[in-house]
């Protein structure tokens, strides 16, 4: 009989993580809610989407902190357990409406797509970051970083410096510099973007804090923006993707 890892056997998760997570399934479960009526469920196609965006969501979330863990021991366990750990919180969601849960159940092989969705991604997400050589994996290993293995956010900063160089080398170095453009500054203010965050989280019934954390960003940060319509630039796409729009979508007066 297989023996399948628990939350228990691996390392207990910080408050911060448990914030996070639940504001995830909290997410999920207004946005199955969206698609449920009283008596049945009306869109069938947005829940099944819904589902497997927020498994990537709660794959990534555990991926990402296990990986921070220093011993050695769990290092084969970070995949397998943030997919089997992901897929549990899904599941969970599901089960909170009833039409939506039937629906699952109705057709098992629903599940076992939400179920490969996570493990595609994971597959996409482990890179082999192996081929780093010289100076950088030296430096790397010197301030004990197993780069092959690192959080995905690492990767992410590491990716634009792994591509290969492009074969094609110009015979004459080019006269013409472009200028430089523009610095852009680094706050904006946008009332009409505060109001719309305002409104979806609203509709979603979500406070300060639970879309702060889905957001990526502070209760101060939110509250200035909600309270002056200024926000760093920087932090726009984020908000926009909380809310599950462009940013330009965000931003159009």
């Amino acid at each position: 009989m297989e023996n399948l890892l628990e939350e228990s056997d691996m390392p207990p998760l910080t408050l911060e993580m448990h914030k996070k997570l639940r504001a995830f399934e909290h997410g999920l479960r207004l946005a199955l809610g969206e698609c449920s009526g009283s008596h049945s469920l009306h869109d069938p196609e947005a829940a099944f989407e819904y589902a497997r965006t927020y498994a990537v969501k709660f794959y990534d979330c555990f991926f990402d902190f296990y990986s921070q863990i220093p011993d050695p021991s769990y290092k084969p366990h970070w995949s397998p357990a943030s997919e089997r750990f992901s897929l549990q919180r899904v599941v969970r969601c599901l089960q909170n409406d009833y039409n939506v849960e039937q629906f699952f159940k109705n057709n098992p092989d629903r599940t076992t797509r939400i179920k490969k969705t996570i493990a595609e991604h994971a597959k996409k997400a482990n890179v082999d970051f192996s081929i780093l050589t010289g100076k950088q994996s030296a430096s790397y290993a010197r301030a004990g970083i197993d780069v092959a293995s690192a959080s995905p956010l690492l990767k992410m900063a590491l990716t634009p410096q792994m591509s290969p160089p492009s074969a094609y080398k110009p015979l004459l170095p080019l006269v013409i510099t472009p200028p430089k453009p523009k610095r852009l500054s680094a706050h904006i203010t946008n009332s009409t973007a505060a109001r719309k965050m305002q409104e979806f989280m609203d509709s979603h019934c979500l406070n300060q804090t639970e879309f702060a954390i889905q957001a990526n960003t502070s209760d101060k940060t939110i509250r200035k923006f909600r309270r002056t319509g200024q926000i760093k630039r920087s932090i726009v796409p984020d908000i926009a993707k909380a809310m599950g729009i462009t940013k330009e979508e965000l931003l159009r007066q």
